[in-house]
């Protein structure tokens, strides 16, 4: 199933406005000269994908925003991200440039908002495909697959696919297994379920282990035998709350003769509360009159003061003349001012007559409630001495039952402890058993889920390893004995019996080359496979030499491709919607008809105008 990513056009924007580069062509190469802006301009392409660009300052300083148009699955779309600040977030705009949606890099608040990752898999529709694939405990994002076409200059001769080329990688093996048809999803989610009942095996057995080191160190290690001593402490234990409720019981009979003084004790006990309810209401009414008598002992201090300030507006108010009989408040001449002083000192009279009266029954209250209370006390010691006249022959006998209850409950709860790790540890036998069983089946589906795709694995390995053999033999490498295949379980390029990272830097950076090309041509030539038909590789002939040997080198390298591309169209042989685009200091001159060029050189970068950002930067420090 093809799923093309077609790039359109790439744009930049600066303080002069936007410029645009056409890109829509099968075959792209940007040409020029070290520090023009051809590496910044497949990192402005990622960037617009949701990498992490490393590009030169350049970018930082003197660009504001990066495009790209491209043809996404069946959509046609536009990706715009600001370049200042630490922008997490990517426009999408229709081709017309109406803005449709902002997508984030990562849903921060997990509000469930549509991430950009997301909408990329789901334009070449992928999201079924490579939903079950983990990177550690992390969903697989776009990002993963970019690495699948996106060759970076500075990991050619290092990586494959995003991963060190010298070592195996669990998340490469299983992303080429689901793009090339050697697996199912299937199997990703079956193998991360398989991990993880293997890890609650590992921690049942461990916890298993701590609790039969406890039991062993104990001295009732048979569950059996511990129930069964359970069983006969309860007994006992309920024997023992029988023969002390018996005990109480005759005991409470043969102190029936005091419930006279009992009766009398709890109405004591009554009329004693009674009491303190009747001296707590006189502390109450006191309290009140005391407060009465010393709010009108103030108004009528007030009554006798002259008003020295106004209250309003604090003018002074000493020297002014009022009538004998005018108010000094609100000077009304008409009010009895005699008259309102008596009756306030009427009042307060009154007043104190009050908490007089109020002192004298407090004290009345005070002392019935201390004589109730001194009834209470002497009822209680009476009925104290003759419930031990009569209790005390039978002493030793109620102190010995409640010892033995205490002594029997504790035995019991004892025993009880020791039942709880030996459950427990019967518990972790049955889930281990159940963990163990779960995993052989599990073993079982995915050994026979393999089985199944075997035949399909040879057939896909054995025509990529026809393919890679061709594009290495077309490369003629130095030294080259003619062994040239993948491996068949890390998927890795093998040249001579040796691993990529054991070959010399120009001949590493070819075979990477290779590599990904057979991937390309393999999906062309049988129109099958899942992994786009898209390739960005940034100096592809990195560390080759300029001597004629290595020019000749380096147009092999590129006439590798073009050469099987414009073969299969003059044979008339349809493929599907491909791009390939390259960056390199230079283009063969018989590869140029076949391509569509961007020459970059110091007047002319990817940044118009652009001379030297370096002096700019340290002119301004």
């Amino acid at each position: 199933m093809a799923h093309p990513i077609r790039l359109k056009r790439y744009s930049v924007e600066t303080e002069a406005g936007w410029h645009s580069y056409a890109l829509d062509s099968d075959l792209v190469a940007l040409v020029g000269a070290v520090n023009t802006g051809k590496t910044s301009f497949f990192e402005g392409v990622a960037y617009t994908f949701g990498a992490e660009p490393v590009w030169p300052v350049a970018m930082d300083r003197f660009v504001h925003r990066v495009e790209t148009e491209v043809l996404l699955g069946g959509q046609h779309v536009r990706l715009r991200r600001s370049v200042r600040g630490a922008n997490r977030q990517v426009e999408l705009l229709e081709p017309d440039g109406t803005l449709t949606e902002i997508l984030p890099l990562k849903d921060a608040d997990d509000t469930g908002r549509t991430t950009l990752s997301q909408w990329l898999l789901d334009a070449l529709s992928l999201s079924n495909l490579l939903g079950t694939a983990r990177r550690g405990r992390k969903p697989v994002t776009f990002n993963e697959l970019l690495d699948f076409v996106y060759v970076r200059q500075s990991t050619i001769d290092q990586k494959i696919a995003g991963h060190r080329a010298d070592r195996p990688s669990a998340l490469r093996q299983t992303l080429f297994e689901l793009l090339f048809g050697l697996s199912t999803p299937d199997l990703p989610a079956l193998e991360a379920e398989l991990r993880g009942v293997s890890d609650t095996i590992r921690q049942l057995t461990q916890d298993q282990a701590s609790i039969s080191t406890f039991l062993n160190a104990s001295t009732a290690t048979n569950l059996d035998a511990i129930q069964a001593d359970i069983a006969r402490a309860t007994e006992e234990h309920e024997a023992a709350e029988r023969r002390l409720k018996v005990i109480e019981a005759e005991l409470t009979a043969l102190t029936g003769a005091a419930e006279p003084l009992r009766a009398a004790l709890r109405q004591a006990v009554d009329e004693a509360e009674a009491a303190h309810r009747r001296a707590s209401s006189a502390r109450r009414a006191l309290s009140d009159s005391e407060n009465s008598v010393d709010q009108l002992r103030k108004r009528l201090e007030k009554a006798h003061k002259p008003v020295l300030q106004c209250l309003h507006c604090h003018t002074d108010l000493s020297r002014r003349t009022l009538p004998a009989t005018a108010c000094p408040l609100c000077t009304e001449t008409k009010t009895d001012l005699a008259a309102a002083t008596a009756l306030l000192q009427q009042q307060l009279d009154a007043a104190r007559d009050r908490v007089v009266q109020g002192q004298a029954r407090v004290a009345e209250a005070e002392k019935a409630a201390a004589a109730a209370d001194a009834r209470v006390g002497d009822l209680q010691q009476r009925l104290d001495e003759a419930t031990r006249r009569l209790i005390a022959p039978h002493a030793d006998q109620l102190a010995d039952a409640r010892v033995a209850v205490a002594e029997a409950a504790a035995r019991l709860q004892s025993l009880q402890r020791l039942v709880e790790p030996h459950q427990r540890l019967r518990t972790l036998k049955e889930q281990l058993r159940e963990a163990e069983e779960r995993r052989a089946e599990l073993t079982e589906a995915r050994k026979d889920l393999i089985a199944s795709y075997a035949v399909r694995r040879s057939d896909v390995l054995d025509s990529l390893n026809d393919i890679f053999g061709d594009v290495v033999a077309e490369m003629d490498l130095p030294w080259y004995a003619g062994d040239a295949r993948i491996d068949r379980d890390t998927y890795l390029p093998i040249v001579d019996g040796q691993g990529v990272e054991r070959l010399g830097g120009g001949t590493r950076a070819a075979v990477t080359v290779g590599y990904h090309v057979s991937l390309l041509r393999y999906l062309l030539t049988n129109r099958v496979g899942d992994l786009p038909t898209f390739l960005m590789i940034d100096s592809p002939t990195k560390n080759v030499g300029r001597n004629d040997w290595d020019t000749r080198f380096a147009q092999r390298i590129y006439s590798s491709f073009v050469d099987f591309v414009t073969a299969r169209a003059g044979a008339g042989i349809t493929t599907d919607p491909f791009q390939v685009v390259v960056a390199d200091n230079d283009l063969p001159a018989s590869v140029r008809g076949h391509v569509l060029v961007h020459d970059f050189d110091h007047d002319r970068p990817l940044i118009p105008g652009l001379r030297n950002p370096h002096a700019a930067e340290q002119s301004s420090d």
